[in-house]
């Protein structure tokens, strides 16, 4: 995961792709990829006591989960309101060139954003995996989608310069709390993506009104 951003942050840095182009880019050629050394089949028989607990094991009433999800929130919150690396990162999002020329290293902050993208979801990756006994290799496919809808709903600008992490979380629980209601209510799963989409809209309408 870490390899897969540290390749979409040299090709934004290095070649100077645009970053939307790099990552959608790229989702396609990594998707590809594991088609191709999957021949289509979904992975089985891979899993083991060990490997299990990570998604579905527990410490007490808590399930192991979330206690990697607490500890990754508390690291990053760390990493981005304490850490001079969190301010960067807002600095770069909000005006690169301005950031650049106050001697911020924004190449090297990109760099960072994105490996540190990589390796969440390949966390992310772990733990869906381990809660299954049989993982397709589409398996995933549209949590894009609900990923830009959490971040978005949880305050942060598209155009950069504003977000935080507890946000995000606050965002990914509403999208979860929307997604599970739905399905209680027996709603056909394919709306979930229509809703994301509403969600999203509205979201950055809101964003737009609060900033003008």
């Amino acid at each position: 995961g870490m390899s897969c951003g540290l390749v979409n942050g040299l090709l934004i840095t290095r070649l100077r792709v645009t970053d939307f182009i790099s990552t959608l880019a790229t989702l396609s050629v990594f998707r590809g990829i594991l088609y191709m050394m999957t021949d289509g089949v979904p992975f089985a028989k891979f899993s083991n006591p060990t490997f299990s607990f990570l998604g579905r094991g527990m410490v007490g009433p808590v399930p192991f989960p979330v206690i990697i999800t607490v500890f990754l929130f508390l690291l990053l919150s760390y990493l981005f309101n304490q850490m001079p690396f969190g301010r960067h990162v807002l600095a770069t999002g909000s005006n690169r060139e301005a950031a650049r020329l106050s001697g911020v290293q924004t190449d090297r902050i990109k760099l960072g954003v994105y490996v540190i993208s990589g390796a969440c979801c390949a966390i992310a990756g772990i733990l869906l995996g381990s809660r299954l006994s049989s993982v397709p290799p589409d398996l995933g496919q549209g949590y894009e989608l609900s990923a830009i809808a959490a971040v978005v709903i949880g305050g942060t600008a598209l155009s950069g310069g504003r977000g935080s992490v507890s946000g995000t979380v606050l965002g990914a629980i509403m999208i979860a709390m929307i997604s599970n209601g739905l399905i209680l209510l027996n709603v056909d799963p394919f709306y979930q993506f229509v809703v994301n989409g509403v969600l999203i809209v509205v979201a950055v309408a809101i964003n737009r009104s609060r900033q003008s």
